[in-house]
C-alpha cells in the first residue's frame, strides 16, 4: 500500500488490486462512475459495451494477467476511485483513472501522476474520449499535451474518438 499526501494535509491510500473482492470493488466504482462521466458523451448502449469489456470481473483479470496493475484509491476507510497502468517500455500506459464525484477537482490525479513520473522516470500516455472536455482540461492542467488523434472501433456501429495525450517529465517538487 502506498500513501500520498495532499496539499490540504489529506492522506490517500493506493492498494494495489489483485484479490477477487478487490477487483470487485474496482467493478463497482467503475458501474457508479461511469454513467454519470459519460452520459454526455457517448450513447448508453456504448456506456454498457465499454463497462463490460473493461470491468467484468474476468475481463479485469486478463487485463492484470497481461502487465496490467490496478490500484484502489481510498481515504479513510472509503473506496473512491482505482488507478490502472501498464509499462510499455519507452513510456507508462495510464489506461484508468476514475474517482468519484466528491474526490474530483483536489489533485489526486496530478499528485498520482507526478509518483508515477518520479518512480518510472518515463513519460506517461493516456487515450482521453475528445468530448470529455472535464478530463482533457484536467489533464492539460496537469502537464499533459496532445500527441494525436486516435479512432478506436469498438463495434459495427460504435467507434471511440480520442485524443492520445503526454506528459514527458516531472520535476521532484512539481508536474
Amino acid at each position: 500500500m502506498f500513501e500520498l499526501l495532499l496539499k490540504n494535509g489529506r492522506k490517500i491510500y493506493l492498494k494495489k488490486a489483485i484479490e477477487d473482492s478487490e477487483l470487485l470493488i474496482i467493478n463497482k466504482l467503475a458501474y457508479i462512475i461511469w454513467p454519470e462521466v459519460y452520459e454526455s458523451v457517448m450513447p448508453k448502449e456504448q456506456i454498457n459495451l465499454l463497462l463490460s469489456k473493461y470491468f467484468e470481473i474476468d475481463k479485469l483479470k486478463k487485463y492484470i494477467l497481461g502487465g496490467y496493475e490496478y490500484y484502489l484509491l481510498s481515504h479513510e476507510t472509503i473506496n473512491f476511485g482505482f488507478v490502472s497502468f501498464v509499462d510499455k517500455g519507452d513510456f507508462l500506459y495510464i489506461d484508468k483513472l476514475y474517482l468519484i464525484k466528491e474526490y474530483r477537482h483536489q489533485g489526486i490525479g496530478k499528485l498520482i501522476f507526478k509518483n508515477l513520473l518520479n518512480f518510472y522516470k518515463k513519460p506517461l500516455k493516456l487515450n482521453v474520449n475528445q468530448k470529455n472536455t472535464n478530463a482533457i482540461n484536467a489533464y492539460l492542467n496537469s502537464g499533459f499535451e496532445i500527441e494525436k488523434e486516435e479512432y478506436i472501433k469498438l463495434n459495427d456501429s460504435l467507434t471511440n474518438i480520442d485524443f492520445v495525450m503526454i506528459l514527458k517529465k516531472s520535476e521532484e517538487s512539481d508536474i
